[in-house]
């Protein structure tokens, strides 16, 4: 028998075995397997079972292809470390070989299992699922991005939803039989008021442009309505009240926040939301609340859109489509493409939303967005931005005209630069 087991260790000692790709060690595969185990099926008793039988492996043998990720213990010894019975952990090794495929038993013909100091070993082999690891990742990074897609849209429905609900407390009393509104009530209605309802992305994405959708049609009704009445012009800008008070928030510099707000970028210390000395936007603080009324009035959407970064030009270009003139609503549905790439997450946006508004938010989120690139304060926590706008807005001392008046100094100051650059090329070629 010992030589049995001698010729076996000298035949092995010449194979090589898969081995975890560099960088990656046998914590990262019980993280990987957790992660993942939900999408394949796997009970959160047979994962505990397999991440038992993972710690009892050696963990330099995930990286060594001179020997296997053996776990070498009696499945009576298992049973005790699981507090289960014999029977159900060979039903865990039964799942974990032929349905999972993670394991490759390897035992003697009694269903022994040893390991000695010859290098000759019995057991479950974790090989198989080493081979496997690149398609779980794949698998798990797949997840996240449904995940966060879904988050997306749902933050998306909820501003619709809230646009269409608005538009039709607005309009429907005094227009009760319009077939248009009619429709898009009765629409409103028979959506499901939770978001589980909709079980499939499929089925949200559906539910965001049919709720896109219908938010459109009650802006064009509003604007026939509006333009039947001789009330307005297309570009007719609304006073915003509650942006007259005398203190501005900055709009190009950090917020010291924790990660609750959940951004992509670390949070950083800079600036408070009041602005740091070389924030444009607190130049304009002294402006009076009839100052600030007239700003926003001649701020038409145009110069807006010239305001704008160019990843939030460009959706707002695409919300517009073929029509010759920009509408509020561009801005806003335009502003739902920018909410990820802010980091700005659910709860963020709807505080500022049930405060502020729809268009204010929006343009809190295009002040937010185009200071990203400042160069002297750039922001670098949108998420807590949002929210100490919404503090300030809340308290009375949001001053958005003053964000934009900073915002748009910059831009003509980097207008005036790329003129004198242009102009030096230009004399350089001649």
């Amino acid at each position: 028998m010992m030589q049995n087991h001698a010729r076996c260790a000298e035949s092995a000692s010449f194979k090589t075995y898969p081995v975890l790709r560099p960088g990656l060690y046998r914590s990262h595969v019980e993280g990987l397997l957790t992660d993942v185990s939900r999408y394949i099926g796997m009970s959160d008793a047979l994962l505990r079972a397999t991440l038992t039988m993972i710690r009892y492996t050696r963990p330099d043998d995930w990286t060594n292809p001179d020997v296997e990720p053996i776990c070498s213990k009696m499945q009576a010894d298992l049973a005790i470390a699981l507090g289960k019975t014999d029977r159900a952990v060979r039903n865990d090794e039964h799942a974990l070989e032929r349905i999972f495929g993670f394991i490759k038993k390897e035992v003697s013909a009694n269903g022994s299992r040893r390991s000695d100091g010859n290098g000759y070993r019995q057991g479950l082999s974790f090989s198989p699922l080493i081979e496997m690891i690149e398609d779980l990742q794949a698998l798990r990074d797949q997840a996240r991005y449904e995940e966060q897609h879904r988050k997306t849209l749902r933050i998306k429905c909820s501003a619709l939803r809230r646009l269409v609900k608005n538009g039709l407390m607005e309009l429907h009393p005094n227009n009760p039989d319009h077939e248009g509104l009619c429709r898009v009530r009765d629409m409103f209605l028979s959506w499901a008021p939770r978001y589980s309802a909709y079980r499939t992305i499929e089925a949200l994405e559906e539910h965001y442009e049919e709720a896109s959708q219908a938010s459109i049609d009650v802006d064009d009704i509003r604007q026939l309505c509006i333009d039947s009445s001789g009330r307005a012009e297309p570009n007719f800008r609304r006073y915003i009240h509650d942006t007259t008070e005398n203190t501005s928030v900055t709009c190009n510099a950090s917020v010291d926040k924790r990660p609750g707000d959940k951004s992509p970028d670390s949070v950083q210390i800079g600036s408070p939301p009041d602005g740091g000395e070389h924030c444009l936007e607190n130049k304009h603080g002294e402006a009076d609340g009839s100052r600030n009324l007239k700003i926003m009035e001649n701020m038409t959407l145009e110069r807006l859109f010239d305001l704008a970064s160019f990843d939030l030009q460009a959706h707002v270009a695409f919300c517009r489509g073929d029509r010759g003139h920009l509408r509020e609503i561009d801005f806003i549905h335009g502003a739902h493409g920018v909410l990820h790439p802010l980091g700005i997450n659910e709860s963020a946006y709807h505080t500022a939303i049930s405060e502020m508004g729809q268009y204010l938010t929006t343009l809190c989120l295009l002040v937010i967005d185009a200071n990203r690139d400042h160069p002297v304060t750039p922001v670098r926590n949108p998420g807590g931005l949002l929210r100490a706008m919404t503090r300030k807005h809340a308290s009375g001392q949001l001053n958005i005209a003053g964000s934009l008046i900073g915002l748009s100094e910059r831009r003509k100051q980097e207008e005036g630069l790329e003129r004198e650059v242009g102009a030096n090329i230009e004399k350089v070629m001649q």
